[in-house]
């Protein structure tokens, strides 16, 4: 019996991400998701991003095949990479940003954060795929979200 992984070749999870063209969706997802100055401010202190963005998407893109397309394992194992990673991911605002004051912790494992760049991916996502692949229908996008509860978990 194969492991198919979390979603398995059937799911809408697997029907979208399967499509490459998605990815050009990546720089609306960054673009939002700093738009939060506690995410933007761990981003910049503590990511990669400025000195190697191709590197960075890479590493991103590859931790998110392994846990779409990933055995079972292979996908906990990738959500347990990026978790280890994100533990490091915390201080404070060095600078005075929309409603946080300087000196406002931030902590890439904080749940408002967390909830805020899921949003980003799963916006981003819905939308490209219906851009440039195919309109969605309300089903598929409430499948969508359902199935990518798996990640926010």
């Amino acid at each position: 019996m194969q492991d198919h992984g979390i979603f398995g070749a059937k799911s809408i999870t697997w029907t979208i991400a399967r499509e490459m063209i998605i990815l050009v969706g990546g720089t609306r997802a960054v673009l939002l998701q700093i738009a939060h100055p506690l995410v933007a401010a761990g981003v910049y202190e503590h990511s990669r991003y400025m000195r190697d963005p191709f590197g960075r998407a890479w590493q991103t893109f590859f931790l998110g095949q392994l846990l779409v397309f990933g055995t079972t394992q292979k996908s906990r194992e990738a959500a347990k990479t990026i978790n280890r990673l994100h533990r490091k991911v915390h201080g404070t605002l060095s600078q005075a940003a929309g409603r946080y004051q300087s000196g406002t912790p931030y902590d890439a494992r904080d749940p408002e954060l967390l909830l805020w760049v899921y949003a980003t991916l799963v916006d981003t996502t819905l939308l490209t795929y219906s851009l440039l692949i195919r309109p969605l229908t309300l089903q598929e996008k409430e499948d969508y979200y359902q199935e990518s509860k798996n990640f926010a978990g």
